[in-house]
């Protein structure tokens, strides 16, 4: 087995694409791809104009949409998701407000990622979905009805059939709110302000999450949004991207050690731009303390930084890395320990794959990749990791996990 297929466990994954491409087979069986509809979606997507609205071409090309981007658009929002929940915002949100949300994409993602880790007793989420076209109601209610345990996982979907026009009054405060393909919808439609949708969005105190197409075209109307919003949030990472034309960060799923075109449901390359705002008042500053202290672990590790021992450990820290070897006791000792392993280490790429915080302690399941110069092998770890904090530093640290060697030098590398 390939080391990449080691890195994600992928079954849910593609368990959930099979199931909706039985639907959709069942449903559209003598259904094929209108190429001239897809010719006009793309031709929609890149305008700047204000001649198309999303409830005309999307009422005639809903099953061609679907086909076509369904698949992609999901993998977006659950690479998107793994993000939120490293940043600590999955743990602090009950309610998400999806605009545009098409048949259910943001749902579908979230199922996928809390079947993928069991999360079944986590927070019950809340997703308002918000959306014009009510074929993709239809679509959306097939598909769930569907997919196995979509009683249980702790998801609550709404739909509003709605040409959503910018004003957010409707929104609970201090939740999240998704813009998936739909701000270049919004911001060059005549009837939208700029003014007074940044003015609604403030009055939420929500955190504002945006994946949108990277088209240049439209550049210029994304510009100006992101003038505008970071005079009130701040934007919030936790993977570093390139940018985009110097503002949003650009993703690349197939550049990362996850892999993704190696779970075989999409073909094509998968790039979109994102950004995270998180309002300038927001007060979770502790988590976003521990999200920073998983951030530095991980910067820590895979440059063999020793410097940074100092600046995120207690003088007097201890560290179990294993529960039959006595732990270590103070800065002096993790940075022995750390210099061994840069001895021994190349190329080492540490992915958290779902991380839970609250007060001052945080837990994290987490996969590592690296070259054993000793054993002239590749090693994937497959862990989780304990830290409990105290005056901005890590004062117990505890990890176990469990390795597995490989002879293949990963596809990501």
């Amino acid at each position: 087995m390939k080391i990449t297929e080691q890195i994600i466990n992928s079954d849910n994954v593609k368990k959930t694409f099979n199931i909706i491409d039985s639907v959709i087979k069942d449903a559209w069986c003598d259904y094929c791809l209108d190429k001239g509809s897809i010719y006009r979606l793309k031709k929609h997507f890149t305008t700047t104009s204000f001649d198309y609205f999303p409830e005309s071409i999307y009422n005639n090309s809903f099953k061609d949409y679907f086909l076509k981007y369904g698949p992609v658009n999901i993998l977006k929002n659950y690479y998107l998701i793994t993000e939120l929940e490293a940043l600590g915002i999955m743990g602090d949100i009950d309610t998400i407000y999806d605009i545009g949300s098409g048949p259910g994409i943001f749902s579908l993602a979230l199922y996928t990622w809390q079947s993928k880790f069991n999360l079944y007793e986590r927070n019950i989420y809340e997703v308002i979905n918000i959306e014009p076209v009510i074929d993709h109601f239809n679509l959306f209610e097939d598909i769930w009805k569907n997919l196995p345990e979509s009683r249980n996982v702790n998801i609550s979907n709404k739909f509003i059939v709605n040409d959503f026009n910018g004003n957010f009054e409707f929104c609970k405060k201090n939740n999240l709110i998704i813009l998936s393909n739909s701000l270049a919808e919004l911001l060059r439609d005549k009837r939208f302000d700029l003014n007074d949708f940044i003015a609604s969005i403030i009055k939420t105190n929500a955190i504002i999450v945006i994946i949108d197409y990277g088209y240049d075209e439209l550049f210029p109307l994304f510009d100006k949004f992101l003038d505008k919003i970071k005079l009130h949030y701040h934007e919030r990472t936790f993977y570093e991207w390139p940018k985009w034309k110097n503002k949003f960060s650009q993703v690349d799923l197939n550049d990362i050690e996850m892999k993704w075109k190696s779970q075989g449901c999409i073909k094509s390359n998968i790039k979109f731009i994102k950004g995270i705002f998180v309002p300038k008042k927001n007060k979770s500053n502790s988590v976003k303390e521990l999200a920073n202290f998983v951030n530095l672990y991980k910067k820590s590790w895979e440059y063999h930084d020793i410097n940074l021992i100092n600046k995120i450990f207690d003088h007097d820290a201890q560290y179990i890395i294993s529960d039959t070897k006595p732990p270590l006791i103070g800065t002096s000792s993790i940075q022995n320990y750390w210099k061994n392993n840069k001895k021994l280490q190349r190329n080492v790429r540490f992915s958290p794959r779902y991380c839970c915080f609250e007060k001052n302690k945080a837990f994290c399941y987490w996969n590592s990749v690296f070259y054993r110069t000793d054993l002239k092998k590749w090693l994937l770890l497959s862990g989780q990791l304990e830290m409990n904090t105290k005056n901005s530093k890590i004062i117990h640290f505890w990890e176990s996990f469990q390795k597995n060697h490989f002879d293949d030098k990963p596809l990501s590398y």
